[in-house]
């Protein structure tokens, strides 16, 4: 079984502390507006192009093959520019010192990746950074935090560092410094490093792992033929990529068998990598059996009968385990100080100890088949009870005691529905009845379950409006478009179409008021009363109606399958009420 790389990849940096050394090269300052090696190769070849009085267009490379018979790198660009080492870095330096309108606008300073790294030095869990950028930005960051790196950007800088092991903060600039008119970047200067350099070098990626950010290998010959030249490492390598590394990275991910981290960019993974080491640092360690491990669990349990009782165990330790973290010893319903923020927290909260259990539940559902039915009336009935109730209580807080099992409820709907199997939903919705202690009657798990009715309605509207980064002041029904967004990020993973998601979603809800309006209680009104200028209730109310005259559909499948006691005017009766209802409603 396998962990989240970007976890694994923590708990090597974590300990030992300083065995991984960083290589970084130019994707990392991507954000902060400083071109990659290859943004720089087009700029450069426009401006040969123009020495030579041509327009390279919109192809620039294309130019540069017509002209010289060859595709443009980096090297034989700058070399066509100058073959003096000072001119190419007045040429250079400009892409990597900001001007006033760079500062102004916030370009070319250390990004939020550059402050994640600068932290990991800090603490101690980083202490040998190799890089090919020629720009300041790392030294920045970790002076920033307050650390002073020793930085060798020359072959004589070699001779006056501290010796590799008592090293605390060494930045290796293998190029040089754009300031430093000996930077290396033409062929000759990238195809073999100076003695003391490439001994440095073996001895760095000999005894330290590897974590290789925003380095592509396709052009630094001498850098790239050290790693390969390296047969033996006493630490792993990481290689951070934005997709699976191609050419000369590949070759070299196979050298290393390095471990490859898909990454969004450098920022978010840096960042993310800082936090998860501060975790670890501080003694919290995450759970590495991730939602994405339990999918692919359930996947496998459901795919073979035989592995049946491993699916069983599955499902109800996540059940006790979301219990656990969400009972009333846990989260207490009787907060001293109830505030919009402490009820998005406590929300949230019972979001993360359902992460595991709800993609289980929604594979099981969807993948597992009839065998695995019986398991799901008495999933929502361990979630719903609760055992004894404190004499005095939050009333928002007891209502949101019923969200785990809103959410499951839900995923059992919403893939029930998707697989037509109306039988299963009202099993659950209609013949599941619960009394949450001893001391209460026994309800239908349909009137426990609405979000109108478990998530409060002025807390969820901050929730919508700060977390959903929606502006309105007063959305219609906040708890369900909550719900919505919060649960189609858990159920991503096993229904794919969010389309598929959106029709069942609105359909359950619509259900929920059928059902609630049948039994003599309120109408728990979901986005189907509003949205669309409330074509979407009215669509599924024409869809009933059609259905129960010509036999066939969801009317007539709700009916065969036991809602309404199979009796068509009952079922039309709760349409008729639902319908007058939305029509009046006026909401707040």
């Amino acid at each position: 079984m396998n962990i989240d790389p970007l976890l694994s990849m923590a708990l090597a940096v974590h300990t030992p502390p300083g065995a991984y050394c960083l290589l970084l090269g130019s994707g990392v300052s991507r954000s902060a507006r400083i071109p990659t090696g290859w943004e720089l190769t087009l700029e450069l070849v426009r401006r040969v192009a123009l020495v030579e009085g041509a327009d390279p267009g919109a192809n620039p490379e294309k130019w540069f093959v017509e002209r010289f018979g060859d595709n443009p790198n980096y090297s034989n660009v700058v070399e066509l520019l100058s073959r003096s080492r000072e001119e190419r870095q007045s040429i250079l330096r400009p892409f990597f010192e900001p001007n006033a309108e760079d500062k102004a606008a916030g370009r070319k300073t250390p990004t939020s990746g550059h402050a994640a790294i600068a932290r990991l030095v800090e603490g101690g869990h980083i202490r040998v950074i190799l890089t090919t950028n020629f720009d300041r930005l790392l030294e920045q960051a970790l002076e920033a935090n307050g650390v002073i790196p020793k930085v060798v950007a020359t072959e004589d800088a070699i001779d006056g560092m501290m010796p590799l092991q008592h090293s605390t903060a060494l930045v290796v600039k293998l190029h040089g410094d754009f300031l430093d008119t000996r930077i290396r970047n033409t062929s000759d200067e990238l195809d073999e490093y100076p003695p003391r350099t490439r001994e440095l070098l073996d001895r760095i990626l000999t005894e330290y792992g590897l974590i290789v950010c925003g380095w592509s290998g396709e052009w630094d010959t001498a850098l790239r033929d050290a790693i390969l030249r390296t047969t033996r490492h006493r630490f792993s390598t990481f290689w951070l990529s934005r997709g699976e590394p191609k050419g000369k990275a590949a070759e070299i991910v196979q050298h290393r068998n390095a471990q490859v981290v898909l990454i969004e960019g450098a920022d978010e993974a840096f960042g993310t990598l800082a936090e998860r080491v501060a975790v670890l640092a501080a003694g919290r360690v995450p759970d590495p059996y991730t939602p994405a491990i339990a999918t692919e669990e359930a996947k496998r349990y459901v795919a073979d009968p035989r592995h049946e009782v491993r699916f069983h165990d599955l499902l109800m330790k996540e059940v006790e385990a979301v219990r656990k973290r969400t009972g009333p010893e846990e989260m207490s319903w009787s907060l001293a100080e109830h505030t919009d923020e402490k009820y998005r927290e406590r929300v949230e909260r019972v979001e993360a100890a359902c992460a595991k259990l709800i993609p289980v539940v929604a594979v099981g559902v969807y993948h597992g088949g009839e065998n695995l039915d019986e398991l799901w009336p008495r999933t929502v009935k361990r979630l719903l009870t609760r055992g004894e109730t404190p004499s005095s209580y939050n009333r928002a807080l007891r209502a949101l005691s019923h969200y785990p099992a809103l959410l499951v409820s839900f995923t059992i709907g919403i893939c029930s529905l998707a697989l037509g199997r109306f039988d299963h939903l009202w099993e659950i919705l209609v013949n599941t009845k619960v009394s949450e202690t001893k001391y209460d009657d026994a309800e239908h798990v349909f009137h426990l379950i609405p979000a109108a009715y478990v998530l409060d309605y002025e807390a969820a509207q901050c929730l919508v409006r700060d977390k959903l980064n929606n502006p309105e002041s007063k959305h219609k029904t906040p708890g369900s478009t909550w719900l919505a967004e919060r649960l189609w990020g858990m159920l991503e993973p096993v229904l794919h179409d969010h389309t598929l998601f959106e029709e069942q979603f609105g359909r359950l809800e619509y259900l929920l008021a059928l059902l609630n309006t049948d039994a003599g209680f309120g109408v728990p009104y979901g986005q189907f009363a509003w949205m669309n200028g409330r074509r979407s209730q009215t669509q599924h109310a024409q869809d009933i109606k059609a259905s129960v005259r010509d036999h066939d559909g969801i009317g007539y499948s709700l009916l065969t399958s036991g809602f309404f006691g199979g009796n068509p005017d009952r079922l039309l009766k709760a349409v008729a009420n639902v319908e007058s209802e939305v029509v009046n409603v006026s909401f707040r």
